[in-house]
């Protein structure tokens, strides 16, 4: 999954892009948390937390993420740079919806959005070096 955005200043409230199943038990996505200065990034199985992490990141003058996931493989690139990686889990399954919310409806995204792209298989580090780089 890839995307560019921009996050609104003082928006004080949780904004997220996921892609899912339409519940909460298969998803993939990144979260602009309410306090303004963090994001969330996660991949949810089955219902079982694979990955969550939050990183201090500003994203109000605009970043691009690149965010791979694979079995026992999982990657977050912001800005050119790996700032996350896990290697150990499974991937969901039946990830059919994108959505600027939470996959369920709630934690709606606000903010500016230029580019959202989904891949159909992981891309290199090197390729995910290049496409976030600003």
């Amino acid at each position: 999954m890839y995307t560019e955005i921009t996050a609104f200043e003082g928006a004080n409230e949780d904004r997220q892009i996921s892609i899912s199943d339409g519940s909460n038990s298969n998803r993939v996505g990144l979260q602009l948390l309410a306090n303004g200065t963090q994001i969330q990034f996660y991949v949810v199985s089955s219902g079982s937390d694979i990955v969550n992490s939050i990183q201090t990141i500003d994203a109000t003058n605009g970043i691009k993420v690149g965010f791979s996931y694979k079995v026992n493989d999982f990657k977050v690139y912001v800005n050119g740079s790996l700032i996350v990686t896990d290697t150990s889990g499974a991937v969901p399954i039946g990830l059919n919806e994108l959505a600027f919310d939470r996959g369920t409806g709630g934690d709606v995204f606000y903010g500016n959005v230029k580019q959202v792209a989904v891949f159909n298989e992981a891309l290199s580090d090197s390729e995910l070096a290049t496409l976030t780089t600003l």
